[in-house]
């Protein structure tokens, strides 16, 4: 087999003190039938480790080849799993959601430079590996993973971000309305000031000081800096998605993300995507059916019960905006 042109073994982390790689053994259906790519992947091996130092040196000399691969970049807590799983029914598409390496390169702060691009560069290449020829590699990172966005399209000229989020009400509201996302979101603030340190309406702001509505319309603020900054560098490779029009009007957003990503669908093949069966329950919970109107007696529930918070955040977000960062809209 050979590590670089084939996904049978998945990188799951680098462990830089022992300069190890973790590999678990996948098939096409394990990748498929994982929602996420870390230690609850589904393997059929696991704890398989190579040297890092072998893998660099056996990377530098395997011949680099383009492929077109697209990145879907979130918010969390908007779809994104979702469209994800419209392109895994796709024989053409090869489907990450949410791999761990890329996540932990993200947010690695304690070795040099130069390691951390050899490592990331790896990393790229290691997750564009297809089981067939021709097929585009969709990848779904955790929202951590947004600050990558140049390094993600000056990997590959073939590469290509679909940006997806939510309105900031409804970003609120699915943070709020659990103990364990409110821990998260105070986690994450403290983690986006990197991030937020180019944009001026945002740099001096101290998260440890913010609210759970404040951090999280803080947090959103961020990602939508973020958006905005890579679209207006690479209009035609950044694809800003909202995630009521993936919910709304799927075929639209499914007509241009692919369109984004070289990968243009016919009127038929998109159709077919849309009344999947699979596409009437819930992205993580196949169990669950779940559809738009699912989703419009949840967000009443959610407005009766956290709806007063939802408007400190949506208040606290206008007060930090001249305009520019177009708060409360996506995209």
């Amino acid at each position: 087999m050979n590590l670089f042109s084939s996904p049978e073994l998945y990188p799951l982390q680098i462990n830089f003190e022992r300069r190890t790689v973790r590999f678990l053994r996948m098939t096409a259906a394990t990748y498929r039938d994982s929602l996420f790519l870390d230690e609850r992947a589904r393997h059929v091996e696991g704890g398989i480790d190579i040297k890092l130092d072998d893998l660099l040196l056996a990377s530098e000399s395997a011949p680099a080849l383009s492929k077109p691969t697209l990145y879907i970049l979130n918010t969390a807590f908007c779809g994104s799993t979702l469209l994800a799983r419209y392109f895994e029914l796709l024989p053409s598409c090869f489907v990450l959601k949410e791999p761990r390496l890329l996540a932990q390169l993200a947010s690695e702060r304690s070795i040099p430079d130069e390691c951390w691009k050899q490592c990331f560069d790896l990393c790229i290449r290691l997750l564009t590996r297809t089981y067939t020829q021709g097929q585009t590699i969709i990848i779904k990172p955790l929202e951590s993973c947004n600050i990558l966005g140049r390094r993600l399209l000056d990997s590959d000229s073939c590469s290509s971000i679909t940006f997806l989020g939510s309105p900031l009400r409804h970003f609120l509201l699915a943070v709020l309305k659990s103990s364990d996302r409110r821990d998260w979101i105070c986690r994450r603030a403290q983690t986006v000031c990197d991030e937020a340190s180019d944009c001026r309406l945002l740099c001096a702001i101290d998260p440890g000081n913010l609210s759970v509505p404040h951090a999280a319309a803080y947090v959103w603020l961020v990602d939508r800096f973020l958006c905005k900054q890579l679209a207006a560098e690479n209009g035609d490779r950044v694809l800003p998605l909202n995630a009521e029009v993936l919910m709304q009007a799927p075929r639209q957003a499914l007509e241009n993300t692919s369109r984004l990503c070289g990968l243009p669908l016919s009127f038929e093949q998109i159709e077919w995507l849309v009344a999947h069966p699979s596409m009437r329950m819930h992205s993580k919970d196949a169990s669950r059916p779940y559809d738009t109107t699912s989703r419009d007696v949840e967000v009443k529930e959610l407005e009766r019960c956290w709806g007063t918070e939802a408007d400190q955040g949506v208040e606290w977000a206008s007060a930090h905006d001249d305009g520019t960062l177009d708060a409360q809209h996506w995209p």
